[in-house]
């Protein structure tokens, strides 16, 4: 069994451990650049990934290495940060300590955790199961290979049935990755794909609610509905998903 290390300063100024090198744990890093403190950034991953952008991975708009940012490069601006890769299992709070996968335990006179969100299916049965989450690079990445995969397979055994692609949840992501499947079908597959027709590659966003983008301005909403039906995207305004099985989804209009 590997012996338990422990990873913390010596004590000469107060130790601030952030978990999570989001937008939150970064944001909250940089803030204390000046202070009189020092911090260790932990992350699970050694880079920052600008999850506005996983859409364009899926959609093979961009590269992985485009949309994310090397962690322990923070160094080159902030000499009281260090970054330590690791995934947290326990918090100790009356120790103020902290155990990482690795069994290395880091000490603390402050924690934040901005260890960021995941996928939440809500209970729907099958969608955990049979659909892809889009919060992650590796994410964005098992999109992008199963959809390309498939356009593949029907590029070299024949396009015998439709290629429906369904998106769910229609705020930022999903009015974006809607528009991008869009215009690469549009835009795209006629160069790229002249074995297939995209006359049969349909998308289609589901929204429960009676808008897309429903936390914006009311204009924008408008117009976001208006491009995506220009682009040719089906959308199911007020429609709730019932259940997803492994080749399809079953709606229910609310």
């Amino acid at each position: 069994m590997a012996q338990n290390s422990s990873i913390t300063p010596i004590r000469v100024r107060p130790h601030v451990v952030v978990v999570g090198g989001g937008f939150g744990g970064l944001a909250v890093v940089r803030k204390l650049a000046k202070a009189d403190v020092d911090i260790t950034l932990i992350d699970r991953h050694n880079y920052n990934t600008f999850q506005p952008l996983l859409y364009q991975v899926a959609t093979a708009s961009l590269n992985p290495g485009d949309i994310t940012w090397f962690l322990r490069a923070i160094r080159s601006k902030q000499d009281n940060v260090r970054f330590l890769k690791g995934t947290v299992v326990d918090i100790n709070h009356e120790a103020h300590s902290i155990l990482l996968d690795g069994d290395i335990t880091v000490g603390f006179d402050y924690l934040v955790l901005a260890n960021g969100v995941t996928a939440n299916f809500f209970g729907v049965p099958g969608a955990e199961e049979y659909s892809m989450p889009l919060y992650r690079r590796s994410q964005a990445l098992a999109l992008r290979d199963r959809m390309f995969a498939a356009l593949e397979d029907a590029a070299i055994n024949g396009q015998n049935d439709n290629f429906r692609l369904v998106v769910v949840g229609a705020g930022a992501t999903g009015v974006e990755t809607a528009g991008a499947l869009a215009e690469m079908r549009n835009l795209d597959m006629p160069t790229t794909y002249p074995e297939l027709d995209p006359t049969k590659v349909h998308i289609t966003l589901v929204e429960m609610g009676q808008h897309v983008l429903a936390p914006f301005h009311p204009n924008l909403r408008e117009y976001a509905k208006r491009q995506l039906e220009k682009r040719g995207v089906d959308l199911r305004l007020g429609t709730v998903v019932k259940e997803v099985t492994p080749d399809g989804v079953l709606l229910e209009k609310d």
